[in-house]
């Protein structure tokens, strides 16, 4: 709309009321109609100056943002191998578009079925070249079904692809023990000093590495802990505590109180390990004459090393938790291991002090009986001074 300008000739003698006009009605009427043009353009004029509204501004950025392409992923490949009980899968993705950003919403939901609806699951990234990986024990058998399936940021997306495995099953050969010598110890050198212990790590789609453990379910499943540090909620990670580490020359009991509500609550050890959460409540780990959940004796925590290959018990193994204590030793404090509980083992590198230990321990009775933990320490072992 163009401005039409106000001239003195055409209102120069309107006053406030028309019955003070003193120009003629033709007049009267143009300037009534140039006043009234002058007023329908000052918003126009206006707008102009200040740009869109926030209305225009908003639709802009909705039609801005529809522009942006969406994140689709969808499993190409699927491979397997069985090697024991050590399933190992690999296989590719197609992610559009094809973008860093977009591949970090990607993840590939890996699932071992078994009978009985017993399953494992893995979550996996993707690299940037579209692949994915990993790898496990798993404690099912059988001919077993293994799915690969994609996801963007939770959400299923794209096809399944699905593969058949075989697992054999374990045979009931005990696990074999650390071979006595004549006077019926381990064979092996003893380890005396602490095994100092590194804070552990598992992030998504790698394996984990330092001090951490998957608690399993009865099925044989991972037990998530959404209140894990790591990044992988299947492991909890842990720090070393004031000690340091395990030591095999005195025991590193639970304090007193062992909780912070007394009888319930945070675990308050932390000796050992630094006290972490699981499912929202610290639980910790300590090392007793006598075992808290069982009142059996244990001994001081043993380790052998024999050319590098470590053998032992950790009987006093104690994971304590909202006011319960769960002997997660091997053996358990009156000698037996039942399955799947496995015998200590690990790995030392003299020259450095490297070292790794593992076992596996059945929690027995209570609300998680069944249940079980796969325990893996790291760290340097530091001897004890004579």
């Amino acid at each position: 709309m163009a401005v039409v300008p106000i001239t003195g000739s055409a209102i120069e003698k309107v006053d406030t009321g028309l019955h003070t006009m003193r120009i003629n009605r033709r007049g009267s009427a143009r300037a009534l109609i140039a006043s009234g043009l002058v007023m329908a353009a000052a918003p126009a004029a206006a707008l102009a100056l200040t740009g869109p509204t926030t209305h225009s501004r908003a639709a802009a950025a909705s039609a801005h943002r529809s522009k942006e392409p969406s994140t689709r992923a969808s499993v190409q490949r699927l491979a397997a191998t069985v090697a024991g009980t050590t399933v190992t899968v690999t296989g590719t993705a197609t992610v559009s578009p094809a973008t860093n950003a977009a591949r970090r919403r990607v993840r590939v939901v890996v699932r071992l079925d078994g009978v009985d609806h017993a399953y494992e699951q893995r979550v996996i990234s993707v690299t940037a070249k579209d692949a994915y990986s990993t790898h496990w024990k798993t404690l099912l058998t059988g001919r077993l079904t293994l799915t690969a399936r994609a996801s963007v940021s939770g959400k299923p997306s794209g096809r399944q692809v699905s593969r058949k495995v075989a697992v054999t099953p374990r045979t009931s050969t005990p696990t074999p023990t650390p071979t006595p010598t004549p006077t019926g110890t381990p064979a092996g050198v003893p380890m005396l000093g602490l095994f100092k212990l590194t804070t552990g790590s598992a992030d998504i789609g790698a394996t984990p590495s330092g001090t951490y453990v998957e608690m399993l379910s009865s099925s044989g499943g991972p037990l998530p802990n959404i209140s894990s540090p790591a990044e992988n909620k299947d492991y909890t990670t842990f720090s070393p505590g004031v000690d340091g580490g395990l030591s095999t020359v005195a025991y590193e009991p639970q304090p007193s109180p062992a909780f912070a509500g007394g009888t319930s609550g945070n675990a308050l050890a932390d000796d050992i390990l630094e006290p972490v959460p699981f499912e929202g409540t610290n639980f910790s780990i300590d090392t007793n004459a006598k075992d808290v959940e069982t009142g059996q004796a244990d001994p001081i925590p043993q380790v052998y090393d024999d050319n590098g290959t470590l053998s032992g018990q950790i009987t006093a193994w104690d994971a304590q938790w909202n006011g319960q204590s769960f002997n997660q030793g091997t053996p358990k404090p009156d000698g037996t291991s039942p399955a799947p509980t496995t015998a200590l083992s690990g790995t030392y590198d003299a020259a450095t002090g490297a070292f790794t230990l593992s076992w596996q321990s059945r929690i027995v009775g209570g609300g998680f009986d069944g249940y079980s933990g796969y325990w893996h320490l790291a760290g340097t072992f530091v001897p004890a001074t004579p």
